[in-house]
């Protein structure tokens, strides 16, 4: 997730970021064993709301922070079926969230808002999200075989 389309992509909600960013979104969170290989946002045919939609709810988020380092949240707090209750989607973001300041030291400016990623407003900034956490050095230190 470290290509130059990744960080360049311009755009805001679901529909208008570059093909290339989230394709390589979904093959670093395959990487990370955080969604199958044969999800259906991998497909040739697919489109960019099945991503939006599978980290939707944070669940997948808290779980590719969790991977990433293993300690970094108490797992007891994540909403594991919050069935698209805002509150509860809202809660597994924020976690994600405070993850990636507080353990990967991911900038704040680097950082989307929760509700960028429930409403579907600005999944660009999601997924920018997910390009500096690929790329902090943390991540890079500790997983040499996902960049």
């Amino acid at each position: 997730m470290a290509s130059n389309s990744f960080n360049s992509a311009v755009g805001g909600g679901v529909a208008c970021v570059n093909s290339d960013l989230w394709r390589e979104c979904v093959g670093w969170l395959i990487r990370c064993k955080v969604i199958p290989s044969d999800h259906k946002a991998a497909q040739s045919d697919a489109e960019i709301r099945s991503l939006a939609m599978t980290l939707r709810d944070g669940v997948l988020l808290c779980n590719l922070v969790m991977y990433l380092e293993p300690n970094s949240m108490d797992s007891r707090e994540l909403h594991r079926k919050p069935q698209m209750a805002q509150f509860l989607c809202s809660k597994n973001i924020k976690l994600f969230l405070d993850v990636c300041r507080n353990v990967f030291g991911i900038r704040d400016a680097d950082l989307f808002e929760p509700t960028m990623l429930y409403d579907l407003t600005n999944f660009h900034r999601v997924l920018i999200t997910l390009s500096k956490l690929s790329q902090c050095r943390k991540v890079q230190l500790m997983h040499p075989d996902l960049v």
